[in-house]
C-alpha cells in the first residue's frame, strides 16, 4: 500500500532533511578531522623546527667556541689543529680562521673551502662588511662548491678586548647532512616538506633550500613554522603526503546516511501502518456510500462532544417512502437518493455538526452549541425543501421527515437523547410525513403498529379486487392485488401484466373501451369543484384468461401523486357476485 499525497510530501521533506543532515555531518566531521590534522601538522612542524634549530645551533656553537678561544688569547692562535679536531663533526666540512680577512688557519683543508670558493666573491665581501657593522654572527648559503658539494657558511667576527677587529671565524656545514636526520624523520611520519632560508643578512629573500617534492612542485595549503638562527630567518613548511583529505568524513557520512535510511524506513512503515489503521477506522466508523459517520462512528463522536457541549440538538431524519423509490427506480436510484440527502444535510447544518447515516434511510444530526430555537429553525428549513435528483434521466423527488430532542433539557445521556429524537421522528411520520416534530412526552405512548403495514399488505387485506393505474397517457397499471389477479385467471402479477399488456386500456373488454373512457371523462367534467380528487363509477366487461366474460363494477378515485402524476385508485366487484350477495 502506497502513502497518500500528504505523507509522500512529508517523507520527501524528511528524506531531503536527513540527506542534508548526513552530508553536513560528513562535511563537519571531515572538516574537523582536517583541522585536527592541521593542528597535528603544526605540532609536528614545531617539533622538527626545534630539532633543525638544534642541528644548526651545534654548528654555531663551534664557531662561537673558536671565537672565544681567539678572544681569550688576545688574538694569538694556539694549538689550532688540535682544537679544530676536537670541534670537527661529520657534518662540518671545514673550520677556518681569517686574521685580517685572510685565511691563515684551516682544517682539514689546507687552504679552506671559503678561500677556495669565495675569496673573490663580491657577496662574501658584502657579508663580511655587514658582519663587522653588526658585530654579530651570521650565516649564508648554501653555496655550491666546484666539486658539487652544498655548504652552509657561518661567519663570526672576532673583536679583541681593545675592540679592534682581529678577523673572522668561519665554519662550513655540509648540507643537507647537518639537518638530514630531522628531514628524513619528517618523511618517515608521512609528511612532505619544503625548507626555506633568507639568503643572507643583506638579502632577506627566502630561498627554497630543501624539498621532498620533485622540482617545480609546491605543497598545497601547507602549515609553516618560522624561526631565526644565525641572524637569518628560516621557514619549515609541511603537509601530509596524502594531502589534507579526511579519513573520517566519508565514513561519517555513510554512518549518518545509514542511520537516516533506518529512520526513513521506520517512518514509511509507521505512516503506512497509520494510514492502514486510519483506513480500518474509516471502514469501522464511516458509511462507504455517503462518507458520513455510520451509527458506531456517530455515537462515538457524539460521546466525545456531548460532555463539552453547553447545548445540543439531536435530530433523527429519514426519507419518506424510500422503499417506493427503490421499487420504482431501482436500488441504484435509492443509493443516489441517500447520497443526495447526505450532501444536502452537510450544506443545511453548521460545519461543527455531527452527521451520520445511522440506518438504511435514517440519518442523524447533532447540532452542537447552537441555541435550541435556532436549531429548530434550521431543521424546519431543511425539512421544508423538497428534494430532487436525477436517476436514469428521470427526475426523482422525495421529502424528509424529522424528529429532534434537546440536550440537556430533554435528555442527559446519548441513548436517552437518541431514543427521544427517534420517538419524535415516528410521531412526524404518523402525522403525515414531511414534517419536523420536537419531542414531547406524549410521543412515548404513540403506537407504531400502523407503520408496520406496507401498501401490498394493505391491498391484500382488502375484501375485494383492487387496481392502481395512471390516468394519463397509456394508462399504465401500477399495482393489482392478488384477488384481481385470480379473478382474471392469471398465475401471478407478471402473468397479469403480460395478459393485460400492462395497461388499463387492455384490461377492459374491447367493445367497452370507448364507452368506459367517455363515461370517466364525463363524470370528471361534472365535478366542477376541484378538490384535488375525482370520484368515478363505471361498469364494464373484462375477458378472463380462460375466455370467460365478467361484468365488473368500478369505484375509482383520481388523485395527484408526487411520483406518478394523476393516478386512479380503483375498487372492483364482480357484478354477478355482488347481485347474488344482495339476495
Amino acid at each position: 500500500m502506497g502513502l497518500n499525497r500528504q505523507h509522500q510530501i512529508w517523507t520527501a521533506i524528511m528524506g531531503i532533511f536527513l540527506l542534508s543532515l548526513s552530508i553536513m555531518i560528513g562535511f563537519k566531521v571531515g572538516e574537523s578531522n582536517i583541522q585536527a590534522k592541521r593542528t597535528r601538522a603544526r605540532e609536528v612542524g614545531n617539533a622538527f623546527a626545534q630539532q633543525i634549530n638544534r642541528d644548526l645551533y651545534n654548528g654555531l656553537e663551534r664557531v662561537q667556541s673558536l671565537e672565544k678561544m681567539v678572544y681569550d688569547n688576545n688574538g694569538k692562535v694556539k694549538n689550532f689543529k688540535d682544537s679544530a679536531k676536537l670541534l670537527k663533526r661529520s657534518y662540518i666540512d671545514s673550520i677556518e680562521l681569517l686574521p685580517h680577512g685572510t685565511i691563515k688557519y684551516a682544517y682539514p683543508h689546507p687552504y679552506g673551502q671559503v678561500g677556495v670558493q669565495l675569496e673573490d666573491s663580491q657577496e662574501l665581501g658584502e657579508i663580511l662588511h655587514s658582519v663587522v657593522n653588526s658585530r654579530k654572527l651570521t650565516s649564508f648559503g648554501p653555496v655550491v662548491t666546484r666539486s658539487g658539494d652544498r655548504l652552509l657558511i657561518i661567519v663570526d667576527p672576532v673583536f679583541l678586548k681593545n675592540t679592534h677587529l682581529w678577523g673572522y671565524v668561519i665554519v662550513t656545514l655540509k648540507v643537507p647532512m647537518v639537518y638530514e636526520s630531522s628531514l628524513r624523520s619528517l618523511e618517515r611520519v608521512d609528511y612532505d616538506y619544503q625548507f626555506y632560508a633568507e639568503r643572507s643578512m643583506t638579502n632577506q629573500h627566502l630561498d627554497l633550500i630543501e624539498s621532498s617534492l620533485p622540482t617545480g612542485q609546491d605543497l598545497k595549503n601547507p602549515v609553516s613554522r618560522t624561526f631565526v638562527i644565525g641572524n637569518r630567518k628560516w621557514k619549515l613548511t609541511l603537509a601530509p603526503k596524502k594531502g589534507w583529505r579526511s579519513s573520517k568524513g566519508l565514513p561519517s557520512f555513510i554512518l549518518a546516511a545509514s542511520i537516516s535510511s533506518v529512520i526513513m524506513i521506520w517512518l514509511v512503515n509507521y505512516l503506512k501502518t497509520k494510514e492502514r489503521d486510519e483506513k480500518l477506522k474509516e471502514l469501522a466508523y464511516r458509511d462507504p456510500l455517503t462518507g458520513l459517520y455510520n451509527r458506531r462512528g456517530f455515537i462515538e463522536e457524539l460521546d466525545k462532544q456531548l460532555p463539552q457541549a453547553s447545548c445540543l440538538t439531536e435530530v433523527f431524519l429519514d426519507l419518506d417512502d424510500f422503499k417506493l423509490i427503490n421499487d420504482l427506480y431501482g436500488h441504484s436510484a435509492g443509493d443516489l437518493a441517500l447520497q443526495h440527502l447526505a450532501a444536502y444535510l452537510k450544506k443545511s447544518f453548521p460545519p461543527n455538526s455531527i452527521i451520520g447515516r445511522t440506518g438504511g434511510d435514517e440519518f442523524s444530526v447533532a447540532i452542537v452549541n447552537q441555541d435550541p430555537a435556532e436549531s429548530q429553525l434550521m431543521i424546519e428549513k431543511a425539512i421544508g425543501q423538497k428534494q430532487c435528483f436525477e436517476a436514469n434521466e428521470t427526475e426523482v423527488a422525495f421529502t424528509i421527515s424529522a424528529g429532534f430532542a434537546e440536550y440537556p433539557n430533554q435528555g442527559r445521556g446519548i441513548q436517552d437523547l437518541m431514543a427521544k429524537a427517534d420517538e419524535a421522528l415516528y410521531a412526524a411520520k404518523m402525522a403525515g410525513k414531511n414534517q419536523a416534530f420536537r419531542y414531547q412526552p406524549f410521543m412515548a405512548d404513540l403506537s407504531r403498529e400502523q407503520l408496520g403495514f406496507n401498501v401490498k399488505q394493505l391491498a391484500q387485506g382488502l375484501p375485494g379486487e383492487f387496481l392502481i393505474y395512471k390516468a394519463d397517457g397509456d394508462q399504465k397499471i401500477i399495482f393489482a392485488n392478488e384477488h384481481l389477479i385470480q379473478l382474471l385467471g392469471c398465475r401471478d402479477y407478471d402473468d397479469f401484466i403480460d395478459f393485460t399488456k400492462g395497461s388499463f386500456k387492455y384490461f377492459v373488454h374491447p367493445d367497452d373501451r370507448k364507452q368506459v373512457a367517455d363515461q370517466i371523462q364525463k363524470q370528471i367534467a361534472e365535478q366542477k369543484e376541484n378538490r384535488g380528487s375525482y370520484d368515478v363509477h363505471v361498469i364494464y366487461r373484462v375477458k378472463t384468461k380462460d375466455g370467460q366474460i365478467k361484468r365488473l363494477v368500478d369505484l375509482g378515485r383520481m388523485i395527484d401523486n408526487s411520483n406518478y402524476g394523476k393516478v386512479f385508485f380503483v375498487f372492483l366487484e364482480d357484478q354477478e357476485k355482488l347481485a347474488a350477495d344482495r339476495k
